[in-house]
């Protein structure tokens, strides 16, 4: 699978499977009529390796829901869904209004912009921008509703690796193989049971199934219930050779339904087609062996979908698996030092013991932080070399001291020495004090302003050179 069928692959998933949503959450610790608006995708399936396809390419979180028997891959942020978007919009079909409306709600509301009071606390928004955002919410919320589609929707599939890798993460999401089995009956004037590969394919937006029809063949038609038309189109691939252009395109490129669309191959290879015909025109009677066949297959494939286990075919190499596996259980090893030891992403890491069915902690659970190491190399000449604290680093980037913690995690996730832990009192030698008195007696710093210069509190100052034998006056301005 190369780029391009990944790409078209996943469009076709989150057309099948996915949600594209505007989550509204009510504030804590405020007015109880404001809320906040958040971006997100979301998918659920029964299969954890489809999602780690969103996951290793845009990022974001995979669960294991045990009351719903699913995995959820959700990825929200701005900058996550924005990259969901700009590559996978041209070519969604039933999902692109949505992925439209998110990406103009997007672009039109910055959300990183946050009103502070002067204790740092965020101010609602204003009545104008919590109607904006209410109107965006509720045009989402009428949009996944819908459950027929009306309006044209223009898609080019001008690549044709996109095109079938769209059509194939559609069949994994919602498509069904199956070997059909006709019994002898009065009415068929059968001798034989008779067995015929199909594909079908039922989704309420017909412009996904015509790609279908117009590729392979096949018949599309719209079901009905109770006498009415229900809205649910059905796709229909019936016949052992008619089947065979689709399965020799997307077979290769399917993760789910790959080992029965292989069995569907191996079931048309194997079975003798060319059938005898008496002089009336009728089937004379299979052997034995052909009969046996033809069941062994049908059985076999009635199993796999019948199947509610995930089937072993992640994309990590099992000995990787097994190495993570021992030194994360029987070694005790953190992620970070896992990921490091084999060379890994430390997400990586964290999914794979989470498809195994292996609890990871929270403590566990790998922080990625969104600032990289050249942001943290600047932090810590202004910490370590010019004297700043954490404190007004945060002020001078965020305007928000409360960002401190963000600035003293990233110090410490790239190894840099945050001044803070140090609180052993060897740590102001006699030299430092004289330096201090130095500038308190000589230049005329006062002890506040010494402690400025060194990002340390007043009473720091005060303490070290009291421990040494200055003397320094109550107060000095």
């Amino acid at each position: 699978m190369n780029d391009l069928n990944e790409i078209g692959y996943l469009a076709g998933i989150l057309d099948a499977e996915g949600s594209i949503s505007l989550k509204r959450t009510r504030r804590k610790n405020v007015n109880s009529d404001t809320f906040t608006y958040e971006p997100i995708v979301t998918i659920g399936m029964k299969y954890s390796t489809i999602l780690q396809k969103f996951a290793d390419r845009y990022s974001g979180s995979i669960r294991n829901s045990d009351s719903e028997k699913l995995y959820r891959y959700a990825r929200s942020g701005i900058m996550g869904v924005k990259d969901i978007l700009n590559e996978l919009i041209p070519f969604l079909i039933e999902k692109k209004e949505r992925g439209k409306l998110l990406l103009e709600y997007i672009n039109v509301i910055n959300l990183k912009e946050k009103n502070r009071s002067n204790n740092g606390r965020i101010i609602p928004y204003i009545e104008s921008e919590m109607n904006k955002r209410e109107i965006y919410y509720l045009k989402m919320k009428e949009l996944n509703a819908i459950k027929t589609f009306p309006y044209e929707t223009e898609t080019v599939f001008d690549n044709d690796d996109i095109l079938i890798g769209y059509l194939a993460g559609i069949v994994d999401g919602e498509g069904c193989f199956r070997i059909n089995k006709i019994k002898p009956s009065g009415n068929n004037n059968r001798t034989n049971p008779g067995y015929t590969a199909s594909f079908s394919l039922g989704m309420r937006d017909k412009r996904i199934l015509d790609l279908f029809k117009n590729r392979y063949g096949g018949t599309l038609s719209e079901e009905r219930k109770n006498g009415k038309l229900s809205g649910l189109h059905r796709y229909k691939l019936t016949g052992n050779v008619q089947i065979l252009p689709l399965l020799n395109e997307i077979t290769l490129m399917l993760i789910e339904k790959q080992e029965r669309a292989e069995v569907i191959i191996e079931y048309i290879n194997s079975i003798d087609s060319n059938r005898k015909v008496s002089d009336n025109g009728t089937f004379i009677s299979m052997s034995d062996q052909q009969l046996k066949l033809r069941e062994h297959y049908f059985l076999k494939l009635k199993k796999l979908n019948g199947s509610k286990k995930e089937t072993d075919n992640r994309f990590y190499d099992n000995n990787l698996e097994k190495q993570i596996v021992k030194l994360f259980q029987v070694d005790k090893l953190p992620l970070k030092d896992i990921a490091d030891i084999l060379n890994c992403d430390q997400q990586k890491v964290y999914n794979t013991l989470i498809f195994n069915k292996i609890k990871v902690t929270i403590r566990n659970r790998p922080r990625l932080g969104k600032y990289n190491f050249e942001e943290a190399l600047e932090w810590d000449r202004l910490h370590n070399h010019e004297g700043l604290s954490v404190r007004r680093i945060a002020m001078k980037f965020f305007n928000d001291e409360r960002k401190s913690r963000v600035v003293s995690n990233c110090l410490k996730r790239f190894g840099f020495n945050v001044r803070s832990e140090d609180k052993s009192s060897t740590k102001w030698t006699k030299e430092i004090a004289m330096e201090w008195y130095k500038l308190y007696t000589s230049e005329g710093y006062s002890i506040r302003k010494i402690a400025i210069k060194f990002g340390i509190q007043p009473t720091i100052v005060s303490r070290v050179l009291k421990r040494n034998g200055y003397i320094i006056q109550l107060k000095k301005t």
